[in-house]
């Protein structure tokens, strides 16, 4: 009997937590595809942006906050939350977001664009450092970021 329980209590806290993580896969689907609709349609192309589309793009910021609370450790939140940031010319925010989505999986994708931010910042050095992240994880990227790394670096 007690073992029938503790089975009934951990498929009871299974169902909850995979409840939990289909909330944020929604949650990241719904943001991916709001971004995707306004950058079919033009809109991410225009500066400064229509007020109805950073109105639309916070309320994706919104849901993504949500989805982080729904699924912590589902990497595409950070990372979606650092391209809106991106998109909406938060630089700083777009950085803590990409740091926090590192902080889950250090991914070579992940260190690219978060050095792409600091370089729009005017971080040189380091954007340098993550690039050459970015390579040591994914050799394949060393074309892309050749002016930014040392010679032994950028070698394929």
């Amino acid at each position: 009997m007690v073992a029938v329980t503790l089975l009934l209590l951990v498929v009871w806290q299974y169902a909850g937590y995979a409840v939990e993580r289909w909330r944020a896969s929604r949650d990241l689907a719904q943001v991916e595809a709001l971004t995707l609709r306004l950058s079919a349609e033009g809109h991410l192309n225009r500066r400064p942006l229509d007020p109805r589309v950073v109105r639309w793009m916070d309320k994706g910021l919104e849901v993504l906050r949500q989805a982080k609370i729904h699924d912590p450790v589902e990497i595409g939140v950070p990372v979606a939350e650092g391209a809106l940031y991106s998109l909406l010319d938060r630089p700083q925010a777009a950085i803590r977001a990409y740091e926090r989505a590192l902080l889950i999986e250090p991914r070579p994708e992940i260190f690219a664009h978060l050095g792409r931010t600091r370089l729009r910042l005017g971080d040189g050095e380091g954007a340098r450092l993550d690039f050459r992240r970015a390579v040591l994880l994914d050799h394949n990227l060393a074309k892309e970021f050749r002016p930014y790394l040392n010679r032994s670096e950028a070698e394929d």
